[in-house]
């Protein structure tokens, strides 16, 4: 009985996990789009597609920014969104998953993390400010007309004071 439990806890081990477990997406998500610190987005790419959520076949890019459409959305604070988009500048990074952050020619952007929803971007103010506050509500925000995927984005950049 002991050797089982010991086997099937070995094995248990041995298969791969996402970075953060489903229960703390929402809060490692809010936290990078707080933007107290520089951006970190790989970890959330790896949990949305350990989480079913994010398949690097859809990938869309363009100046080196990364795009995914979310499965079905992923809630935040009680908002919905449909769309991640990412940048790494290490390129240690970029090379355990180029599959999920590339890097075209030309000058780089600042390093960011982006989710994209459908609604208007008052809507996003509003929710922005309910749930993660006033800090960067002057920068925070891409409007669809200027985003790769056409929604309206709130963005944690490098460039941000922190």
């Amino acid at each position: 009985m002991r050797i089982r439990a010991l086997t099937a806890l070995l094995i248990s081990l041995s298969l791969p996990a996402p970075l953060l477990a489903d229960g703390s997406f929402e809060s490692a998500a809010l936290t990078q789009l707080a933007c107290a610190s520089e951006p970190d987005p790989l970890p959330l790419l790896e949990s949305l597609e350990a989480m079913g959520k994010l398949d690097p076949a859809t990938l869309d890019s363009m100046d080196s920014v990364s795009c995914f459409p979310i499965t079905d959305g992923i809630e935040l604070a009680g908002h919905t969104f449909t769309s991640i988009c990412a940048f790494e500048d290490d390129p240690d990074i970029r090379a355990k998953r180029p599959d999920l952050l590339v890097r075209a020619p030309g000058t780089a952007p600042f390093e960011h993390v982006s989710f994209g929803s459908d609604e208007a971007l008052a809507d996003i103010k509003t929710w922005y400010t309910t749930a993660i506050g006033p800090k960067h509500l002057t920068r925070a925000f891409e409007t669809a007309e200027d985003s790769l995927d056409g929604k309206t984005h709130v963005v944690c950049s490098a460039m941000f004071p922190h």
